[in-house]
């Protein structure tokens, strides 16, 4: 069998490995699983509205709207809304959307241990096997629903796979890590700043070398900014809307969340499985991942981008636990909690713990053959912990089911709905109202408009007043109102009180028909134009190298 065949067959093997307690005919009811499940469904919508790029979705939060793809990338969504246009129902949608993220994320791993030691089919799967049933990475993926993070383990193995390709092999390839770090930043925000930061410190162990290569300046140059180019349609509008107002997001910076508080404990890195249902996400990288690496200083083999990762590893594993001085360093509060640090230090200490069982299959295989059928069977034990824990969501549960906060989540006193808009990151801070017993009436100062044509990105009503007029559709910048009469823009501003959206009429402005939507802002029709000329070259660019490289 040729060889990257056997690549795929063993990543299919992994990810149908992985995906077996999605059979048991449940999905867990996770943090953001609704919420995961509700951006799937509301750009398949958008779609259906002839909408390809949405940038809010307008029926979300019980029909007010939320903004989330302005802040919270949908790119890789629109294989799963291809799915749903094709009528596929919505739990066998997210089933088949956890698979192929499994397969990618084994194959992304097995391409950098392949590249990086050598083209040896056993430790190849049994690294990706490390990293894809990583305990943390597993159980957050199925108990949390942390998709977006899930995505992000793709593209973690392709940093360090692009940096090795500059820094040791000297090869040029600056595009694998331009490609990695544009995924990364479209799958997670947070996952890519902390790996921002690795690349950063690095970089800084290298500072010497780059400045003395300049073919390496130069590829780490046109890496860097080229993903930029390729990215900021999202990048720059979305730091456009955080700096215009104080979104919940932001609000993590000055809340004084401790995340010290929130660190992992020591003794919770030796847990194999879960100790009860309660607690089914684990906050540790697997036995062997945590301790094989500590070994690679043992081998005299010179191989120090290995030991680089090993040392950069272990300090973001030292980050995820309380013995970091979290309460020095509260700007950090927008990651939430700390061990978002395990998902970085996984491909590093995964690498490395390759890298010893390489070391040990001269002289001894059957110890190495031993640790890849130990993690087999502890891969079998976390699945079975998996299967046999049947979820909240069922393969009738309806997509209508899933966004209301009523089916299945106590309310309270809560004033957001939290199957939509999860946390909620993207609502304005410090706004008071109950989205599900808000009015969707248009308020004016003295009276309240109930009937008004309301269509996908448009209201349009008549104006029973002048002085100030608050629409049902939750404020962010690039909203635009119309006097159609007059042809007039109007300035929209969010209600103070509410978060809504907020526009003022003249006296003169009585009974004029008045239309708002989402039209954008400048910016995002610049960075839109900007990236699209940057992926027509990038493209280009990719189709001359490889058709170059090929062998004649």
């Amino acid at each position: 069998m040729k060889p990257r065949f056997k690549k795929i067959l063993l990543c299919l093997l992994l990810a149908a490995a992985a995906s077996l307690p999605l059979l048991n005919g449940s999905l867990p009811y996770g943090n953001d699983t609704t919420f995961h499940m509700n951006r799937i469904e509301a750009l398949t919508y958008a779609i259906y509205n002839r909408d390809f790029f949405p940038r809010i979705f307008w029926f979300q939060n019980y029909n007010f709207g939320y903004g989330s793809p302005l802040f919270y990338s949908i790119v890789f969504l629109y294989f799963p809304a291809a799915l749903r246009i094709l009528h596929v129902p919505m739990i066998m949608t997210y089933r088949i959307f956890l698979f192929v993220i499994f397969f990618c994320t084994a194959y992304a791993m097995y391409s950098l241990i392949e590249t990086v030691l050598g083209k040896q089919p056993v430790l190849c799967f049994t690294g990706s096997m490390f990293y894809l049933f990583c305990t943390y990475i597993y159980q957050n993926t199925y108990n949390r629903g942390a998709v977006g993070e899930a995505l992000a383990y793709i593209f973690i193995p392709l940093i360090l796979l692009g940096l090795y390709h500059l820094f040791v092999l000297h090869s040029g390839k600056w595009h694998i890590l331009t490609l990695a770090l544009t995924g990364l930043l479209l799958s997670h925000n947070i996952s890519f700043f902390l790996i921002v930061l690795l690349i950063v410190v690095y970089c800084l162990i290298h500072v010497r070398e780059i400045f003395r290569d300049r073919n390496l300046l130069m590829d780490l140059f046109l890496a860097v900014f080229t993903a930029f180019l390729l990215t900021c349609w999202f990048s720059l509008p979305m730091l456009e809307q955080l700096s215009s107002h104080l979104y919940r997001v932001s609000n993590y910076f000055f809340n004084g969340q401790t995340l010290h508080e929130q660190s992992v404990r020591i003794r919770d890195l030796f847990n194999l499985l879960p100790y009860d249902y309660d607690h089914l996400t684990v906050t540790n990288l697997g036995v062997f991942v945590l301790f094989l690496p500590a070994l690679s200083f043992l081998f005299r083999d010179d191989h120090r981008f290995i030991h680089e990762m090993t040392n950069l590893g272990y300090i973001l594993l030292l980050m995820s636990t309380f013995l970091f001085p979290w309460q020095y360093f509260s700007a950090m509060s927008f990651i939430q909690f700390p061990q978002r640090f395990l998902i970085i230090c996984a491909a590093p200490l995964t690498l490395s713990a390759v890298f010893v069982l390489k070391n040990l299959l001269s002289g001894h295989k059957n110890l190495v053959y031993g640790i890849t059928a130990v993690q087999c069977l502890l891969c079998l034990m976390m699945i079975w912990v998996q299967y046999d824990y049947f979820g909240l969501f069922m393969d009738y549960t309806q997509p209508e089911m899933i966004a209301d906060t009523g089916y299945y989540y106590p309310e309270d006193d809560s004033w957001y709905n939290i199957m939509q808009v999860s946390s909620p990151d993207y609502l304005i801070a410090d706004t008071k109202i109950h989205f599900r017993h808000q009015t969707h009436d248009i308020l004016f100062e003295n009276s309240s408009l109930s009937e008004y044509k309301s269509v996908y990105n448009h209201i349009r009503f008549n104006a029973q007043e002048s002085g100030t007029c608050i629409l049902p559709k939750t404020y962010y910048k690039g909203y635009s109102a119309r006097n159609m009469e007059t042809r007039e823009l109007k300035e929209v501003t969010p209600d103070p009180v509410t978060g809504l959206v907020k526009i003022e009429l003249r006296e003169d402005e009585k009974n004029c028909m008045i239309d708002v939507s989402y039209t954008g802002t400048r910016l995002q029709t610049i960075t839109q134009y900007i990236s699209l000329l940057t992926w027509a070259e990038f493209l280009i660019y990719l189709c001359r190298y490889y058709f170059r490289a090929r062998p004649q």
